[in-house]
């Protein structure tokens, strides 16, 4: 048995999770839809659907956090 949730819709873009509940495995996959053409493409993932869900809405991590980041490991 699986699950599958939708993460993201947009009018061209659709960004699902699906997990197996038999080998509980996890899939983060993209449909994209451009015209007639479909293409997709995805991404075994030990994230949960919530996972996915919460990291979508999360801030997007700039250079400079890495360099303050990177600044404070040399330290």
């Amino acid at each position: 048995m699986s699950e599958t949730q939708l993460i993201e819709e947009r009018p061209d873009y659709y960004l699902l999770h699906a997990h197996c509940h038999e080998c509980a495995s996890s899939v983060l996959f993209a449909v994209f839809l451009a015209g007639s053409q479909i293409s997709s493409f995805g991404l075994v993932t030990d994230l949960s659907c919530e996972d996915a869900l919460r990291l979508r809405a999360a801030k997007a991590i700039s250079l400079d956090d890495v360099l303050d980041l990177h600044k404070q490991l040399a330290q």
